[in-house]
């Protein structure tokens, strides 16, 4: 993924499993509405000169808190017209000053350019997650300046949705503003459990994939044993939920081997 550069960079997300950050791309319009400014809830005691998760520090002209790279902290002026786009909607990463979204939060490119970029918020912790059942602390963020890559000591949280990650494998958190995310589980390697609404990769069922970009298969799909593998409900028994084709069954994770209650498992 890319995000809104600092000067002259462009920013990027490592990400949960190890996602490298890629270049930025310009946002495709969210839903928008007044910017809010004040404090939000914070897990820890925040930074000086401001603080990008707490939101405190920054005097009223230039109130929203930024991490920019290798300046660290930052003040600045509120998107044109006080206007912002609000959580994990569509934004603008064209560049640092170009970032639209709630102060809180940050604009962070897709892993493809067709998803084009959101909003995610800051976090030091998994508390700073909570507003958004399900959501972690764990995405890394990322920006390219000077030609050398500077990780962020704030993370991003990741984009939880309760969704089903199979058949249609459709977000189920309206306001995405773009057909190319789907349900995803968060890591077939670790957390299959879980939930998230992503950018959709382009490897169909059967195809070939590397397992070392998140997601890199359509929705409703996950790359187990580097094969594009159809995602089904361990939870519903077929002929009514599993979403495996005849001769398949619907089978654990080798991640969920000791798991009491797996929900999620793939076509084998």
């Amino acid at each position: 993924r890319g995000g809104a550069g600092g000067a002259g960079g462009v920013a990027g997300v490592g990400g949960i499993g190890g996602r490298g950050g890629v270049g930025g791309a310009g946002g495709m319009g969210g839903m928008a509405g007044m910017c809010r400014v004040g404090p939000l809830s914070c897990s820890s005691t925040p930074e000086t000169p401001c603080d990008p998760v707490c939101q405190r520090g920054c005097p009223p002209a230039t109130p929203r808190c930024l991490w920019v790279g290798r300046d660290g902290n930052a003040c600045r002026a509120l998107p044109p017209g006080n206007t912002c786009v609000n959580g994990l909607e569509q934004c603008n990463a064209s560049s640092l000053t170009a970032d639209d979204c709630q102060p809180g939060f940050t604009c962070l490119g897709e892993a493809l350019d067709t998803c084009g970029a959101r909003c995610y918020r800051y976090c030091k912790s998994n508390a700073d997650c909570s507003a958004l059942t399900g959501s972690l602390c764990a995405i890394d963020i990322q920006v390219t300046q000077g030609g050398n890559p500077i990780t962020s000591p704030f993370k991003a949280c990741t984009p939880a949705d309760s969704c089903n990650p199979w058949g249609q494998a459709r977000c189920s958190r309206p306001g995405i503003g773009n057909t190319n995310f789907g349900c995803f589980v968060m890591l077939a390697n670790n957390m299959p459990d879980v939930t998230v609404c992503e950018c959709a990769g382009t490897k169909r069922l059967d195809q070939a994939c590397t397992g070392n970009v998140e997601h890199e298969c359509v929705a409703g799909h996950e790359c187990v044993d580097k094969v594009c593998r159809a995602i089904c409900s361990l939870m519903i028994p077929p002929p009514f939920g599993s979403a495996c084709l005849a001769g398949k069954t619907c089978t654990r994770f080798p991640s969920q081997a000791m798991a009491l209650n797996p929900k999620h498992g793939y076509c084998k």
